[in-house]
């Protein structure tokens, strides 16, 4: 069985990984650790080390050892302990909270697959039993809480209830105070803590933390209290950190990660807002996708745990949906996040465009910079639908950028399928602009004008474009975009539908070396549109390099430097822009600059374009003759 220390891997980020902390909150972090801080963690590794995110300390496996788990989390891996696996860190000056300290803060991303009656996630204890001494991410009788060890009960940290097999975002805080001195957040009540005492009206004094044990899995013994489920994230403080900016930048980052929804606004490292939970009915199982660099966060595939599960697959009858491929999540600080407003995941013809039925449920976008065009996928798990899956001719994703949601109106933007997994249908290189609201729809019958296929091929310095469609009777013509980042588009030309026409093409011409990124916006006559997928080709770079002297040509001559990395025999040909070849000529080139002179003398005053041929390579140039 392969071994994985991630100890090993940290050691190459020291740098740049030390720099960072959850949601930017870095004072008094003492230990963070992270599932998916190494990209080689597969199903069968088992861990024999996990090394801190925040500084080098390690725990360790010496006995039986946890394993590394995929897609635990929203297509995270989790470490998943099986009731006899455990994992000893750092101890006494070096443990996470220092000793006889009467606050600190410990959040965790976790989930129980047991009803063992006693469970422990995380402890930090003394050698001693009863003594007062201990704290510990604790389950207990289907509740989680604080084990804080104080007599006489020794559960009254407890206080949350907790779904075996539902992932869970946790807050364990400690008060320097002796009345009300826990509180107890997760994802159910970011905004109103559950608060404890762990010894009413003493617990200052009594409280005696020590640092003997520094344990992941398991109490202060081996098998003792086991954890039975997975840990996708352990945070802890060595201070208290309350209600505010802080929290819930913390919370942000983990619910943004894990996909788990908070019902609160979800904020930035910097405190900016990525999602504004005013927007109702839309507040519900929100996830999203973005960057944040000073959390080291990336999430480019998400799914909400409300409606998913962590490897994306939908809950029957939840209708889940999934972001990923994002065309140009490189900023800092970009984000896109989606709530829906709890509609019925039934089809109906209530507020459908003609011809299909959508869903009840529709879905909101709030974009903060912008991540590009995205893939996004729906589970029909659970869902009746008109139309047949596997059948493209029969589905459309519906995306209404003004954000009214009223999809029997205004211009909306229908994609089509461009693939199915089972009951999972895929849409890909969708544009979700900031406020836009979006639904799905499905008709038994082929929908109105259907993308069969569309490709785009390199043709020397020209890429042709090629589309087939059917169902095109009520088309009114083709906008062809492109794009050199995939995000950024543009329009470069128009073709009138045929209805009696079902295949197209089209050229661009002097296109530029490096890719470029092609989609088609169908408009019918009643002003609805539909996108073709994005496509892309790539042009390489030209061994030539053209200077025309004097353009537009006030002479009977074009005068060219033609710059060649190799000897070889080239072609100079002018043509029309109507597509005729009116003046050809051919030269040798040697390495380095040739002067090369084309006559134009015969020639009417206009625009040409010239090409260099040489071999494989075309090099094109606008040439505008005035007299």
């Amino acid at each position: 069985m392969k071994k994985i220390y991630l100890s090993g891997f940290c050691a190459l980020l020291l740098s740049g990984t030390f720099a960072q902390s959850p949601g930017g909150v870095s004072t008094g972090l003492t230990l963070w650790l992270k599932a998916d801080a190494s990209s080689t963690l597969t199903s069968s590794d088992s861990l024999d080390s996990w090394q801190y995110s925040n500084n080098a300390k390690v725990f360790n496996a010496t006995v039986s050892r946890p394993l590394v788990v995929p897609n635990q989390f929203n297509f995270l891996p989790g470490v998943s302990f099986f009731g006899n696996q455990y994992m000893d860190g750092p101890t006494l000056a070096g443990a996470p909270i220092t000793a006889g300290k009467d606050d600190y803060a410990v959040f965790a991303v976790w989930t129980s697959n047991s009803s063992a009656s006693i469970q422990r996630i995380w402890s930090q204890n003394g050698f001693a039993f009863g003594n007062n001494n201990g704290t510990s991410l604790w389950l207990y009788n289907g509740q989680w809480g604080d084990q804080a060890e104080i007599g006489p009960s020794f559960v009254t940290g407890m206080g949350r209830n907790y779904t075996i097999g539902a992932p869970y975002i946790s807050q364990m805080n400690l008060l320097a105070q002796n009345d009300n001195d826990l509180e107890l957040i997760d994802q159910g009540n970011l905004t109103a803590p559950t608060v404890l005492s762990t010894s009413p009206g003493n617990a200052i004094a009594t409280r005696a933390l020590a640092a003997d044990y520094n344990r992941l899995g398991i109490r202060t013994y081996p098998s003792s209290e086991a954890f039975i489920g997975s840990l996708g994230e352990l945070i802890v403080y060595n201070n208290s950190v309350d209600a505010g900016a802080n929290r819930n930048k913390i919370f942000s980052y983990l619910s943004l990660k894990y996909g788990i929804p908070l019902g609160t606004d979800l904020i930035a490292s910097d405190g900016s807002t990525i999602w504004n939970s005013a927007v109702n009915p839309y507040n519900n199982a929100v996830f999203g996708i973005g960057r944040d660099n000073t959390s080291g966060l990336l999430v480019t595939q998400s799914n909400s745990a409300s409606t998913g599960n962590g490897s994306g697959g939908g809950q029957s009858g939840a209708a889940n949906v999934v972001l990923s491929n994002p065309s140009a999540l490189t900023t800092d600080l970009n984000f896109l996040t989606v709530g829906n407003d709890n509609g019925a995941t039934t089809e109906s013809t209530t507020g459908a465009p003609a011809s299909m039925s959508i869903l009840g449920r529709k879905w909101k976008a709030q974009h903060v910079g912008n991540v590009g065009t995205v893939n996004l996928s729906i589970d029909y798990t659970g869902v009746t639908t008109q139309g047949t899956l596997g059948n493209p001719n029969n589905f459309r994703l519906l995306v209404d950028a003004s954000g009214t949601g009223d999809f029997t109106a205004g211009t909306i933007t229908r994609y089509t399928p461009a693939s199915f997994s089972g009951n999972i249908v895929n849409y890909t290189g969708v544009t979700l602009s900031n406020g836009a609201v979006f639904t799905f729809g499905s008709s038994a019958t082929p929908l109105p004008v259907n993308w069969v296929s569309f490709t785009a091929t390199p043709s020397n310095s020209d890429i042709v474009l090629k589309w087939t469609v059917t169902n095109n009777q009520q088309a009114s013509g083709y906008v062809i975009e492109q794009s050199t980042d995939g995000v950024h588009f543009e329009t470069i030309g128009q073709l009138a539908n045929n209805p009696q026409v079902v295949s197209y093409s089209f050229t661009y011409s002097q296109a530029t070396p490096g890719t470029h990124y092609f989609r088609i916006l169908e408009t019918d006559l009643d002003g609805q549109a539909i996108y073709s997928k994005t496509v892309a080709a790539s042009i390489k770079a030209s061994p030539f390099k053209i200077v025309l002297l004097g353009n537009p040509l006030q002479t009977n001559n074009v005068e060219l430097r033609v710059t060649a990395a190799a000897a070889s025999k080239a072609y100079f040909e002018l043509w029309s822009l109507s597509g005729v070849k009116v003046v050809s000529v051919d030269r040798v080139l040697s390495v380095g600059v040739n002067s090369v002179s084309v006559p134009v003398g015969n020639l009417a005053a206009g625009s040409y374009i010239l090409k260099l041929r040489a071999g494989d390579d075309v090099l094109n140039q606008q040439v505008i003759k005035c007299k």
